[in-house]
């Protein structure tokens, strides 16, 4: 099973506090043979940097997240899930739409929080 992280899910198990996490996002982390994150989380955890949101780099995110869960950034395949996001009407967000499109390409779960995505794709889970 392929999980991909959303930006948010991505920087909450960067923190180590993983009450931050649904249990089931937690049993899906554990399960997974392949977990992943789009490279536009990256760019969205650059942008959080760069808007003081959150206090590290998204490259520097990403590669904690490999060194450590082995997490693979997946920059494969990102024209084509732009392209595919442009079906995606029920978001306005360029990187909800992307992350989103990527995973569903992929034929992966999305751990995410967010509402929006969860009653929009069938593979979001918390």
């Amino acid at each position: 099973m392929t999980v991909y992280l959303d930006t948010h899910v991505a920087a909450y198990v960067h923190t180590g506090d993983l009450t931050l996490l649904s249990p089931t996002a937690i049993h899906m982390l554990e399960a997974a043979q392949s977990t992943r994150i789009s490279a536009m989380v990256v760019l969205e955890l650059q942008y959080l940097y760069e808007q003081g949101q959150i206090a590290y780099p998204g490259d520097q995110i990403a590669g904690f997240l490999h060194d450590r869960f082995g997490v693979v950034v997946d920059s494969e395949g990102v024209g084509a899930a732009v392209l595919h996001a442009t079906s995606f009407a029920w978001t306005r967000d360029p990187f909800d739409r992307t992350i989103t499109a990527q995973a569903a390409r992929a034929g992966a779960f999305l751990l995410t929080r967010d509402p929006i995505i969860r009653d929009n794709y069938a593979g979001a889970v918390w």
